[in-house]
């Protein structure tokens, strides 16, 4: 099945940087220019300004300008397989599976289902399309075959999110 080539969308306009040798960087520079396109945005809707605001913005500043000293990424380190670990925890420790999607990747509680068929709704494109763009990046796969699995993937799981509503 060939699938059609869509319009990128990007958050607050901001192009991804396909040069960038690690997904999260550090800078003041970058972190200002998104922060003002940001603060654009929430100005437009200020809903977003509410009691969560500081925790984010702190949360967002520990991330992007303080250089961790005494935290590191494991898959820095260690490059991610996604078939050996999918076979380790399927086969040693019995790991469950969704009855209703194909992909291991972040199936618990009902909450990413839910999530995800919003992200898509709204923006084209789920948490799967970054996990599958991160592994062509890595050059675990080939584009082609990452869209043929975020066509199944991104399927909307509406007895989980009904199911997640419920509780």
């Amino acid at each position: 099945m060939k699938l059609p080539i869509l319009k990128p969308v990007f958050f607050l306009g901001i192009p991804p940087d396909f040069e960038e040798k690690r997904v999260y960087t550090h800078g003041w520079q970058k972190q200002l220019a998104y922060q003002k396109l940001r603060f654009k945005a929430m100005f437009d809707s200020p809903g977003y300004f509410n009691r969560s605001l500081w925790d984010t913005l702190s949360g967002e500043y520990y991330r992007s300008f303080i250089e961790k000293r005494d935290y590191f990424h494991i898959f820095d380190y260690w490059r991610w397989d996604e078939k050996i670990i999918d076979n380790t925890l399927i086969n040693d420790y019995d790991w469950e599976t969704a009855i209703d999607t194909n992909t291991t990747w972040r199936i618990g509680d009902g909450t990413a289902a839910f999530y995800n068929y919003i992200y898509y709704l709204v923006t084209g494109f789920t948490e799967h399309d970054t996990f599958r763009s991160n592994q062509i990046r890595e050059g675990q796969m080939t584009r082609e075959k990452a869209l043929t699995l975020v066509a199944d993937e991104n399927q909307p799981r509406y007895e989980n999110i009904r199911w997640y509503l419920d509780v």
